[in-house]
């Protein structure tokens, strides 16, 4: 198996050689959070710096996989939960930038990393615009979103039905747009609403055993908690 993986690497770094735009995405995935054998021992170690020169290189040449995977490089002090300030804000228009670029090329986890950029940064009637956008692309994690929005009036009209109706679709073992983390997540929310618990969603459940935690490659949200 160790060789299989080495040799995998191999062939993705030749590929990424010749200049072949998804093989560089793939290569940053790998570089951004590492890779390692059945027992643990690295078969490549993690680079955020260089995971990012990949990235840039798979986006110049035209692959939405990389904008998008740029974008989130770029935006992550701000949407980071330390809270750290960035370096410039030059970073965070060039990550919207390549967020719209992936966007006209119809990339739908693009909408909703915008969106959820918008929504750290307290622009909440645009995080929802981009929400909904994701939503009527296909995209239903986003529907946790919107139902946060509705239920507190945050960047929509508050809806409490409407929040937990949306709650409900998440939480149906038939949808497979989401992940059991994501369903195991949303049921427990409306387990609290429905005993007239309240709903912070800053904390969210940690995925049981046998669960799918957060999908690999995927933004880590730093969610609003609101308490009224």
């Amino acid at each position: 198996m160790r060789g299989s993986k080495r040799r995998f690497i191999a062939l993705l770094r030749e590929s990424a050689a010749l200049h072949d735009p998804h093989a560089l995405y793939e290569l940053g995935t790998f570089y951004r959070d590492g890779f390692r054998d059945r027992r643990g021992k690295p078969v490549l170690r993690q680079s955020a710096a260089f995971s990012a020169k990949l990235f840039r290189r798979a986006a110049e040449l035209g692959d939405p996989d990389g904008m998008v995977a740029l974008a989130d490089f770029l935006s992550e002090p701000w949407m980071s939960a330390s809270g750290r300030p960035p370096k410039s804000r030059s970073r965070l228009t060039e990550a919207f930038r390549w967020y719209h670029r992936a966007i006209a090329r119809e990339h739908v986890m693009a909408m909703s990393n915008l969106a959820v950029t918008y929504q750290n940064l307290g622009n909440h009637r645009q995080a929802v615009q981009w929400f909904r956008r994701a939503a009527q692309a296909g995209d239903e994690s986003v529907l946790f979103d919107l139902a946060q929005a509705e239920m507190y009036g945050l960047g929509a009209r508050r809806n409490v039905r409407s929040a937990l109706e949306k709650l409900r679709r998440v939480g149906n073992e038939k949808n497979t747009g989401v992940s059991v983390f994501e369903a195991e997540s949303a049921m427990i929310l409306i387990g609290s609403l429905l005993m007239g618990g309240g709903w912070c969603s800053g904390i969210i459940p940690q995925a049981s055993a046998g669960s799918a935690g957060p999908p690999h490659g995927a933004v880590p949200r730093r969610r609003v908690c609101s308490e009224t």
